[in-house]
């Protein structure tokens, strides 16, 4: 994938990245390495591994990276899309968690996205990352929120995220 955008104009999103296989990590790896083809990542939370919701003993991995990019909401999300597509085989789903703070309450485009405080295992890892984000919706920041959630359904740390996707 060629990029010619310019990363003159940034714009601050969250996103969460999962996917459902025994190479996960390696997996994740290489969405990160598409996804900065179009963004650049500014953190990364540490990785979960986490049971899959069928509990025949399989897990997935989690991670949450805060990201600058050119795009609008619209355009980011089809960024976005066209690389889950690519891994969508690996069980890969990519969720535009926040836009700056862009509050957009369409089926296709919620922002934030619902999940972002109701999953405490999502609220947890973008706190990691941007814990001073403001939720333009409730008026608070992801830490005032976090502090209230602290379950994170059985999930277990993993990985250092920023060390698995090189970025230092």
């Amino acid at each position: 994938m060629e990029s010619t955008i310019s990363f003159n104009i940034n714009h601050e999103a969250l996103i969460s990245i999962s996917v459902e296989e025994i190479r996960g990590a390696k997996t994740l790896a290489s969405i990160a390495l598409e996804l900065t083809e179009v963004v650049d990542f500014k953190s990364v939370s540490s990785i979960y591994r986490v049971p899959l919701s069928s509990n025949d003993g399989q897990f997935g991995y989690f991670v949450v990276v805060r990201m600058e990019t050119p795009f609008d909401a619209d355009t980011l999300l089809s960024a976005i899309y066209k690389v889950e597509q690519t891994f969508v085989e690996q069980g890969a789903h990519i969720v535009l968690l926040a836009w700056e703070d862009l509050i957009s309450m369409v089926p296709q485009l919620t922002l934030p996205h619902p999940t972002l405080v109701s999953n405490p295992l999502v609220l947890h890892t973008a706190t990691e990352v941007w814990d001073q984000y403001f939720h333009p919706v409730l008026g608070k920041t992801l830490l005032e929120i976090a502090k209230a959630k602290v379950n994170t359904q059985g999930a277990e740390f993993f990985a250092q995220g920023k060390q698995l996707m090189n970025l230092d």
